[in-house]
């Protein structure tokens, strides 16, 4: 649920009584709060990159460039569905990079 709305969410969820004690609250929580980080940071960096590049394009190579940002907003879309539904069914999906770093902040 932190992943489909953002930033606001998590850190909600860190600061309200009940579920700031609970680890696996703190886990999603914080795993949902760096993959937001992260994805719009990627996001800022994309535009940026695209912005530049779409200057010495032809139009088709603008359209396939298009095309391939509306895939990669396709993904992290599908990411925040698996996570959500991994979360609300007491399911911990640690992802590669972002999980160990949630895992160690949940548990400290």
């Amino acid at each position: 649920m932190g992943l489909l709305c953002g930033v606001g969410i998590p850190v909600a969820l860190l600061m309200v009584e009940p579920y700031k004690r609970n680890p696996n609250v703190k886990f999603h929580a914080f795993q949902g709060l760096f993959v937001s980080g992260f994805v719009l940071c990627l996001y800022i960096v994309l535009r940026i990159l695209v912005s530049i590049m779409l200057s010495s394009f032809s139009a088709f190579m603008v359209d396939v460039v298009r095309i391939f940002m509306w895939i990669y907003a396709a993904g992290p879309l599908a990411l925040c569905a698996i996570l959500s539904l991994k979360a609300f069914n007491n399911q911990k999906w640690v992802l590669p990079i972002v999980g160990p770093i949630a895992e160690k902040q949940a548990y400290r």
